[in-house]
């Protein structure tokens, strides 16, 4: 991943977007990482990933409710807070 501080980044923004394009682009601020600028193609690509990992999550979460395997929030918080 490339770097390049907020100030180059800010007064070379075309050059960033170009490079942005192919690869993400670090951005740091007083020497501390503060954001990363990627292509919209690579930021569809991971909400894509994020829905997908979502849905299977509630998926498996239906499946446990069905199935049996699960505890009602009360009790797990009363077991908690009796300790």
């Amino acid at each position: 991943m490339e770097t390049m501080t907020a100030f180059n980044a800010k007064t070379h923004f075309g050059e960033a977007i170009i490079k942005a394009q192919s690869t993400p682009i670090q951005v740091t601020k007083n020497g501390k990482p503060v954001m990363v600028m990627i292509s919209a193609e690579q930021y569809d690509s991971i909400e894509k990933l994020k829905a997908a990992y979502e849905a299977q999550q509630i998926k498996l979460g239906q499946e446990d409710i069905k199935a049996g395997r699960y505890s009602e929030g009360t009790a797990i918080f009363d077991k908690i807070l009796s300790k």
